[in-house]
């Protein structure tokens, strides 16, 4: 199912007669020092995907946050050392990452829209509108300082871009109801926020947002320096920042399905590559999670990476959809994953550059056999940690990659690519630890990926005066000739 219902109705109030602020006040959400302007700030692009997402936002309220479990970073080496630890750890994280949790929004009868926890997250177009936002109600001073927001002001920000959508000079009452329309048919609920590629915990956008001086002002360190852990950030991201990275393929025809058995996956590792599938299959939303896109038309979620700040260098976490959903890498799924889509989907996990369990697959071999074996056949290519995407990873050499490995160059110009190609430099397909520093602590959003230094860069260029410079002198002098120059 794309979305369920539990309890009754904390609805949004959708009276909204008198637009301005009125929402806003009627929410409780004190905006007065951000402003509350009726207009959507100048700049900001005025697109129909730009309203559409604003109106979904209204619609699913707050995004949720992730429950972390801080005292999980005390067992980094216990995690990297054993794989039977490493995976019931992953698996706690996946089922807070889809846990169904309420949206603002009630159904006809009032009862509870849930949604999977990191489809309340924030994406790109709710990123940039709230740090516009930001900037520009700074006073002009700050803004050539660029001043921090603060935390307070950072709060504030997040209620502000749920009702963001009632301000823009398009919207109206009768296209929110056509939308809340929308979300009574089958897989409606599940299109709010569309099918964005990366999305973030609110933690995760507090932080970016708490150090966007230094990451647009941000010049990674050769690989080698040492010194701060993240020298573009104000500090590393705390343990609740969650990214989440999604691959969505149209149900317009068969998905391509992988063999990940020990035999298939070895062939597939020392080949390099994933290739176009091992066969076909066309599940319903009963069997992998779907949302409606148009009349006839939905999308399918066969891939989702889950990185989560709960270790210094993050749980590695990924799960992608099989038609043999409970062999191998689904083997040991928990029973509390057994209802709904996400029981037909696999996952494998890395929290370090090195495999440290000398025998991974062996904790499994009595009770998950194929697990064990396919863990093994992994463990051949070491002895770098393994964890690969069938449905991500589609690259030539990219089977054989761990998303640490990659991700240490989050914040300089080495791409997925770059890094493929050279492994001179970077060895073992990418997955061997070559630096001493993480610009952006592992993150891929801020520079490449979504690239929000660079937006946030062009907006404080673009809303930011001159400088103030000397007085300017009078051309001529109180007896009309022109003053001397100094």
């Amino acid at each position: 199912m794309s979305a369920g219902r539990a309890g009754p109705a904390g609805a949004l109030g959708l009276a909204l007669s008198a637009l301005g602020c009125a929402p806003a006040a009627a929410l409780g959400l004190a905006l007065s020092a951000l402003g509350c302007a009726p207009a959507p700030p100048e700049g900001e692009p005025g697109t129909r995907r730009q309203e559409a997402r604003a109106l979904d936002r209204y619609l699913l309220g707050q995004a949720a946050p992730y429950p972390a479990d801080p005292p999980v970073k005390g067992r980094a080496e216990a995690l990297s050392a054993s794989m039977a630890l490493r995976r019931q750890a992953a698996w706690a994280v996946v089922e807070k990452v889809v846990a169904p949790v309420p949206i603002a929004t009630a159904d006809a009868l009032g009862e509870t829209i849930t949604l999977p926890r990191f489809h309340t997250w924030y994406s790109r177009d709710d990123f940039l509108p709230m740090f516009d936002q930001l900037f520009r109600s700074l006073p002009d001073a700050d803004k050539i300082a660029r001043a921090p927001f603060g935390d307070e002001r950072i709060a504030r920000i997040f209620p502000w871009n749920v009702v963001r959508a009632t301000r823009l000079p398009t919207f109206s009452p009768a296209k929110l109801e056509e939308r809340r329309r929308e979300l009574e048919l089958p897989g409606g609920p599940s299109s709010l926020g569309g099918d964005g590629r990366a999305l973030l915990s609110p933690a995760y956008v507090a932080h970016v947002l708490r150090s966007y001086r230094p990451l647009v002002e941000c010049e990674a360190p050769p690989p080698a320096e040492g010194g701060a852990f993240a020298p573009c950030l104000e500090g590393e991201f705390p343990p609740d920042a969650v990214a989440v990275k999604t691959r969505w393929v149209t149900s317009a025809s068969p998905l391509p399905t992988y063999d990940t058995s020990a035999g298939a996956l070895a062939a597939k590792l020392a080949g390099g590559t994933f290739g176009p599938g091992d066969g076909e299959a066309d599940p319903g939303p009963d069997a992998i999670y779907t949302m409606r896109l148009a009349p006839g038309l939905s999308t399918r979620l066969v891939a989702l990476h889950i990185m989560t700040k709960e270790l210094r260098d993050w749980f590695w976490i990924t799960l992608f959809w099989s038609d043999q959903p409970n062999s191998d890498f689904g083997a040991d799924r928990p029973a509390r994953l057994a209802a709904g889509p996400f029981r037909n989907y696999k996952m494998c996990v890395t929290t370090a550059f090195e495999e440290h369990d000398p025998a991974p697959g062996a904790a499994f071999e009595a009770e998950h056999p194929s697990l064990a074996a396919a863990l093994s056949a992994a463990a051949a290519h070491g002895p770098s940690t393994w964890c690969s995407n069938p449905y991500l990873e589609t690259a030539e050499h990219a089977a054989r990659t761990n998303c640490i490995g990659c991700h240490q160059h989050g914040g300089t110009d080495e791409t997925t690519d770059t890094i493929l190609q050279n492994p001179a430099a970077f060895p073992d397909a990418g997955r061997t630890k070559v630096r001493a520093n993480f610009p952006v602590d592992y993150a891929f959003s801020t520079h490449g990926g979504l690239d929000l230094a660079a937006e946030m860069l062009a907006r404080i260029e673009a809303l930011t005066p001159p400088p103030p410079g000397p007085e300017p002198r009078s051309p001529a002098g109180a007896d009309g000739t022109f003053a001397a120059p100094d």
